[in-house]
C-alpha cells in the first residue's frame, strides 16, 4: 500500500471537522506532515526569507521523524508552529515593530501558563495565541485590526478539542469558548476582535481592559440610569439628527414630522422620552405626541386616550437586549469619567454596543414593541399587517416606528384637515417651500418641474397641462370670499390666515400659507385678482414676477384686490370655450382682435343653433320622429335660448 493511500486513510476521518479539507484532500496528501495553510501564511510573513521556510520545515519534520503518527489527531505541521523560530531568532528582535509582537505576546503566554482556567484547553489556547502572533507579522501595519476568524483558526490549525461528538459547528463554538476563556484570562490586554469582520487579532495597543472595565460598571447600574441610557441610545436610532438639541432645555421632548400617507404629507408633532405627566408643556402645540415609555421602571400616569396621543412601550426583553444595553449604558459611563484616547476608546465602544442594540430593534421591533392608541393597545407586526400586505416596508427602526404612528393618527390627521390637498410625491417640511416656489415658476412661464406640478396639480389649479385655477375648490374659495366685499374693498390677509396652536394656516382649509400663496398666484395669472406685497402690486400683466420673488415673501402678502380692468378670468374662459386663444385677451393690445374672434365664433354658433332648431323635427329613424313631441318642445326652447342671448 502506497504512502499516499496511508496518508489519506489517516486524514479521512478528520476531513468532516474541517472546512474544505474534503475537497482539497489530495492538497493535503501530497504536502503531509505539512498543512497547506502554513505556506500560505509563511509566504505572507514580511520579515520572512522564503528560502527560510525549507530549512524551517525540514528541522519542523525531523523532529517528527521518530514519533508515529498521532490516531486521534490529524497530526499536521500548522503555521504557529514558525512563532517559536520567530522568536528565537535575535536578529528579528533588532527590529521595534517584531520586539512588540513578540512582548505582548509573550504576556500572553505568561497569563495563559498561570492563570487559564480550563487546562484541558490549555494547549489549544496557546496555539491560538501562537497563530495570531504570526499573523500580527503579515500585514504592513501591525496596528490593523486584521487576523483570523474562528474558523480559520479551526480550519488552519487543524486544532482539535475534546468533543462529544464529530462536528464541525460543534468544534467551532468549542474554539469559540477557547477565545472568550483566553479574553477573560488576559483581561482583554492585547487581544481584540473586529465585528466588523469577524476576527480576533493581537492588539498591541491594547493594554487596558477597555471590555471588562465596561462590563463591571454595567453591573452596577440601576434600573433608573438603563432607561435614561435606552432612551438615550432609542434617541439615537429615532430621530433623524440624533444630535439635534432637546425642544425644551431639560427634557428628552424633540420635534418630529409623520407622513400622512393618504395625502403624502408631513404632519408636525412631538416625540417624548417619558410619560405625559413627566414632560413640559410643548410650544408651540403641534398635531400629535408620541411617547416612549420605560421599560425598567416605566412610570404611573393616566392615559387619557387623545386622539393626538401614541404610546409606544417595549413589552418583549429578552438577556440579549438587557446585556447590550448595559453594555452600552457601561461605556457611556466609563466615558464621562475618561479623557483624551481613552474617552474615545470608550466611546467607539458604546457605539458598538448601540449597533448591537439596533440590530436587535431591527431583528425583533415587530414582536417586542407594543403601541397604545386611544386606550387600545397592540402589537406593532399586527397593526402594521395589513398594511404592508398592500405598501412594501422601507425597513429601519425609525420607518417602522414612524409608519405605526401615523397609521395610528391617520383618522386624526383627516379630522383636523379633511380638504387637505392629495399630493402625487410626498411634500415635507423639509422640500414644502421648495415645491411652491416649483409652483410658482410654473406660474410665471419658468421651467415645469416635476415638484412644480405635483404641487399645482394637488391644488387643483392644472387640467391636463393647462393652467385652469378657476377650476380648483381652492381657488373658488378665495374667489367667493372676495365677491362678498363691496366695490373698492380688499380681503386682507388677516381674514384667510390666522394662528391655530401657534402655527399660521390657511384657516378655511387649514394648508400652510405657502400653498395658499401657489393658489394667488393662479388668480393673478387667471385675472381673477390683484396680490399686495411689500411695496408692489401683482396683477396679470405682471406674472413674471413669481418667478423672481421668494415664496416667503409671497406667503405674508397685505392683501387681494379685484382687478380694475376687465374681468379677465371670466372672459379667459370664455376665449377656452369658443376656441379662441385666451393670450389674445390678457394682452391689451391685441383685445381688439380677441374680441372680433369672440364675435365671429359666436355667430358661427348662433348660426348653427338655428339651423338646429330648424331641423329637430327631422330627426327620424325608419320613419319614426327621434325626439317625442315634449323633447322636441324642450330642444327648441333651448335652442332658442342660445340663438337670442349666446353669450
Amino acid at each position: 500500500m502506497g504512502a499516499a493511500v496511508l496518508v489519506r486513510e489517516h486524514l479521512t476521518p478528520f476531513a468532516p471537522l474541517y472546512g474544505a479539507m474534503n475537497e482539497r484532500m489530495d492538497e493535503f496528501v501530497r504536502l503531509f506532515p505539512v498543512h497547506p495553510a502554513y505556506l500560505d501564511t509563511f509566504e505572507r510573513v514580511y520579515v520572512a526569507e522564503k528560502r527560510e521556510v525549507l530549512k524551517t520545515l525540514s528541522a519542523a519534520i525531523r523532529r517528527l521523524l521518530a514519533e508515529a503518527v498521532p490516531t486521534d489527531e490529524p497530526g499536521l505541521i500548522a503555521y504557529d508552529a514558525y512563532w517559536q523560530n520567530l522568536k528565537d531568532n535575535p536578529s528579528f528582535r533588532s527590529i521595534p515593530e517584531i520586539r512588540d509582537v513578540i512582548e505582548k505576546a509573550d504576556v500572553l503566554e505568561a497569563r495563559i501558563q498561570q492563570a487559564f482556567t480550563r487546562p484541558s484547553y490549555r494547549p489549544a489556547a496557546l496555539r491560538i495565541i501562537h497563530a495570531l502572533s504570526v499573523h500580527r507579522l503579515t500585514t504592513s501595519d501591525i496596528f490593523a485590526p486584521i487576523g483570523a476568524t474562528v474558523e480559520e483558526l479551526r480550519d488552519d490549525l487543524c486544532l482539535l478539542l475534546p468533543l462529544p461528538e464529530r462536528d464541525a459547528e460543534f468544534l467551532k463554538t468549542t474554539v469559540e469558548t477557547v477565545l472568550g476563556e483566553i479574553l477573560k484570562t488576559v483581561s482583554g490586554q492585547f487581544l481584540s476582535f473586529n465585528r466588523e469582520n469577524g476576527q480576533y487579532y493581537l492588539d498591541l495597543k491594547k493594554d487596558i481592559d477597555f471590555d471588562s472595565l465596561i462590563a463591571r460598571r454595567a453591573d452596577t447600574l440601576s434600573d433608573a440610569q438603563l432607561d435614561r441610557y435606552y432612551f438615550d441610545g432609542l434617541r439615537r436610532v429615532v430621530l433623524e439628527d440624533p444630535e439635534a438639541p432637546a425642544h425644551v432645555a431639560g427634557y428628552r421632548i424633540w420635534e418630529h414630522e409623520l407622513e400622512w400617507r393618504e395625502r403624502q404629507t408631513g404632519r408636525s408633532g412631538y416625540l417624548f422620552f417619558g410619560a405625559p405627566n413627566e414632560r413640559s408643556t410643548a410650544q408651540p402645540p403641534r398635531d400629535f405626541y408620541l411617547y416612549f415609555i420605560q421599560p425598567f421602571e416605566p412610570p404611573y400616569f393616566k392615559d387619557e386616550r387623545k386622539a393626538d396621543e401614541v404610546f409606544f412601550r417595549l413589552t418583549q426583553r429578552d438577556e440579549d437586549f438587557d446585556r447590550a444595553l448595559r453594555l452600552y449604558a457601561g461605556a457611556r459611563e466609563q466615558a464621562l469619567a475618561a479623557s483624551g484616547g481613552n474617552k474615545k476608546t470608550y466611546d467607539d465602544k458604546a457605539v458598538e454596543h448601540l449597533r448591537t442594540l439596533q440590530r436587535w430593534l431591527e431583528e425583533k421591533l415587530t414582536t417586542a414593541f407594543e403601541v397604545t392608541y386611544q386606550g387600545k393597545p397592540q402589537l406593532l407586526g399586527l397593526l402594521l399587517q395589513s398594511l404592508f400586505a398592500r405598501t412594501p416596508a422601507r425597513g429601519g427602526v425609525r420607518d417602522y416606528l414612524d409608519v405605526a404612528a401615523a397609521v395610528s393618527l391617520s383618522v386624526h390627521f383627516h379630522d383636523t384637515a379633511p380638504d387637505y390637498p392629495v399630493f402625487s410625491t410626498s411634500i415635507t417640511r423639509a422640500n414644502r417651500a421648495q415645491a411652491a416656489q416649483d409652483g410658482l415658476r410654473w406660474i410665471a412661464g419658468g421651467v415645469k418641474s416635476q415638484l412644480g406640478t405635483a404641487m399645482l396639480d394637488a391644488l387643483e389649479m392644472l387640467d391636463g397641462d393647462q393652467l385652469r385655477p378657476r377650476k380648483s375648490r381652492y381657488a373658488k374659495s378665495i374667489i367667493q370670499q372676495l365677491g362678498t366685499k363691496g366695490e373698492g374693498q380688499v380681503l386682507n390677509r388677516s381674514e384667510l390666515v390666522q394662528e391655530q396652536a401657534g402655527v399660521e394656516y390657511w384657516t378655511r382649509f387649514r394648508l400652510e400659507p405657502e400653498l395658499l400663496a401657489v393658489v394667488l398666484a393662479g388668480l393673478v395669472h387667471s385675472g381673477d385678482l390683484v396680490l399686495s406685497v411689500i411695496g408692489k402690486k401683482i396683477d396679470a400683466g405682471a406674472i413674471d414676477q413669481f418667478a423672481k420673488l421668494p415664496i416667503s415673501e409671497l406667503a405674508q402678502f397685505k392683501q387681494v384686490e379685484r382687478p380694475r380692468d376687465l374681468p379677465l378670468g371670466a372672459l379667459q374662459e370664455l376665449c377656452d370655450l369658443l376656441g379662441v386663444p385666451k393670450g389674445l385677451i390678457v394682452n391689451s393690445a391685441k383685445r381688439d382682435e380677441a374680441v372680433t374672434q369672440i364675435q365671429g365664433k359666436v355667430a358661427e354658433w348662433v348660426n348653427k343653433a338655428v339651423v338646429a332648431q330648424a331641423h329637430l323635427a327631422d330627426l327620424t329613424l325608419w320613419g319614426k320622429p327621434i325626439l317625442s313631441e315634449p323633447e322636441q318642445t324642450e330642444w327648441c326652447q333651448r335652442l332658442r335660448v342660445c340663438s337670442e342671448s349666446p353669450c
